[in-house]
């Protein structure tokens, strides 16, 4: 192989970029991360259930042991001690991986880069830059940039959210008490909720957020989460940090990619379509690539295995199908999903680590006649 610029160049350095780099450190590998961005700060919160351990430990902020779902007629709470659902800002995460790649010298990250072309040229891939071409056996595309092969009836939805980190004038906030979805807003524009992640009783990170087609303007969630504290009592607010987002939610088959060119993260099918909860399969999706990678011997392109198993992608085809022949029914399905269930099984079902028991329970907890019915419309979604 002709003479390269790195063994691996990593297109993209914000989470899923910078979580494959920082296991890529630890292997007998020359990387080079690119990013357009010019530098780093809080941008969004990351959030999952705790499962298996990663490098960004240090970097969580919050750990709660109790979440909850709430409904115009009910509220539905759940001990999730076993597995907390933990909450990781982005400035600390960012913090702690670029810590963590400045101690392996055969690691580069250069900022400010404009990516241009990309071209797998057999034996290896070449990459157009505004600083000039790259060249590597492997690229690993972590720019987000989803790229689908949609087919009749699927689904292609995006969570859009916004969200306000508060303080307020009176404590209405609960905070032993992640609040996953507050449904007593509007449903007029499809399936739409209040998340909530308490850090005070006075202070929390409030987020606006919808399943659908297109994202709105900024000032609609802002108005949206205005009116939602008004309701709840909480008096005069002060805004302390604000953060927006959109997370591809779609039944389509998400491009991969092929040959010595990889796409990771969201733009490789890690986010999961039917809730958007992304970093923790980020994360074992870098575990996976870079255990694929330990042995590679850069003659010939690596064998990377889907972010996502067969069987959680079923769930998620028909559950988002179901939601969009259904979508007023949101509430209900939410709601009775986590009444029926355990918060156990919740934490599994979400993680993508349920047993064959706690899939049972799922779909013995939302409306099984609709959801069976849905998933024999849309066969040609799931049967691939």
């Amino acid at each position: 192989m002709s003479a390269l610029d790195a063994d691996v160049v990593v297109c993209g350095a914000g989470a899923a970029g910078l979580s494959i780099a920082v296991r890529l450190a630890r292997l007998a590998l020359s990387v080079r991360v690119i990013d357009r961005r010019d530098g780093y700060g809080r941008d969004r919160t990351f959030s999952f259930f705790r499962a298996r351990s990663h490098p960004f430990e240090d970097a969580i902020s919050r750990r709660y042991r109790a979440i909850d779902v709430v409904g115009h007629d009910r509220r539905v709470a759940r001990n999730v001690e076993a597995r907390p659902y933990e909450t990781l800002p982005s400035d600390r995460f960012y913090e702690t991986a670029l810590r963590i790649l400045a101690r392996h010298d055969r690691v580069r990250l250069d900022l400010g880069v404009t990516i241009g072309a990309i071209r797998d040229l057999g034996r290896h891939v070449e990459i157009e830059t505004d600083r000039g071409a790259l060249r590597t056996a492997l690229l690993i595309d972590a720019r987000g940039e989803i790229s689908s092969h949609p087919r009749a009836g699927d689904i292609q939805w995006v969570q859009h959210f916004a969200g306000l980190e508060v303080e307020v004038e009176r404590p209405i906030f609960e905070p032993a008490v992640a609040t996953l979805m507050d449904l007593r807003v509007s449903q007029s524009d499809g399936p739409h909720f209040v998340y909530v992640l308490p850090e005070t009783p006075r202070r929390a990170l409030v987020e606006d957020t919808y399943f659908g087609p297109a994202p709105f303007e900024l000032d609609h969630y802002a108005e949206n989460i205005r009116a939602w504290l008004e309701a709840r009592g909480a008096g005069s607010f002060r805004v302390l940090s604000r953060e927006r987002g959109a997370i591809p939610m779609t039944t389509a088959d998400v491009d991969r990619g092929e040959g010595r060119i990889v796409r990771v993260g969201v733009a490789g099918g890690a986010a999961k379509p039917s809730t958007g909860y992304a970093f923790a399969f980020i994360q074992r999706d870098a575990d996976v690539i870079a255990h694929a990678l330990s042995g590679w011997d850069r003659l010939r392109a690596p064998t990377i295995p889907a972010p996502r198993s067969g069987t959680s992608m079923f769930f998620d085809r028909v559950f988002l199908a179901y939601l969009a022949a259904h979508p007023r029914s949101a509430e209900r399905v939410f709601v009775d999903l986590f009444a029926k269930t355990s918060g156990p099984t919740i934490a599994r079902f979400l993680s993508e680590d349920a047993t064959s028991a706690d899939y049972a329970a799922v779909m013995a907890a939302v409306p099984s006649a609709g959801v069976l019915a849905q998933a024999v419309k849309s066969r040609a979604l799931w049967m691939r």
